[in-house]
């Protein structure tokens, strides 16, 4: 089984990279810059056809761990928009390309009308559950407020 993760370098990717390693899990990360790692996947080349033959049926599950929270600074509402709603569209397209079996979205509790990232991560979950042509299983998990040691927010 091969896992693809999104956002492997914020606070959850990291941890879930390091419980995979550590049970000898096999998996890819997406990037967005090009590390030259054997493991990864870079962002720009999700549809390149050879890159969607390359990891057709090869990848089990994906984890979109990807986004761009609305934290109150100057973070610009395209910029909320492109990471949790279009990178995750690209990201599900792919994901269906590959022929992956299992989609793990990683949302909000937040409600839609509290900021740009809650309303972002619920219309992205709209468009999941109605464009999904049922090929795939999709996860919703609402997380609340995801904080802890090391995070570099806090």
């Amino acid at each position: 089984m091969t896992i693809l993760i999104t956002g492997s370098s914020g606070f959850l990717g990291k941890h879930l990279k390091k419980i995979l390693k550590e049970n000898n899990k096999s998996f890819i990360t997406i990037s967005r810059k090009h590390f030259k790692k054997n493991n990864e996947i870079l962002s720009s080349s999700l549809k390149n056809k050879n890159i969607i033959k390359k990891y057709k049926n090869k990848i089990d599950i994906v984890v979109h761990l990807a986004n761009k929270y609305d934290d109150g600074s100057s973070t610009c509402d395209d910029e909320i928009f492109k990471a949790n709603f279009l990178y995750g569209i690209n990201i599900f397209n792919f994901s269906q390309k590959i022929e992956a079996k299992i989609f793990i979205n990683i949302s909000s509790t937040l409600a839609p009308n509290i900021n740009r990232y809650a309303f972002s991560k619920k219309i992205f979950k709209e468009y999941l559950s109605f464009f999904n042509n049922k090929s795939i299983k999709v996860i919703n998990l609402n997380l609340d407020m995801m904080f802890g040691y090391q995070d570099k927010r806090f």
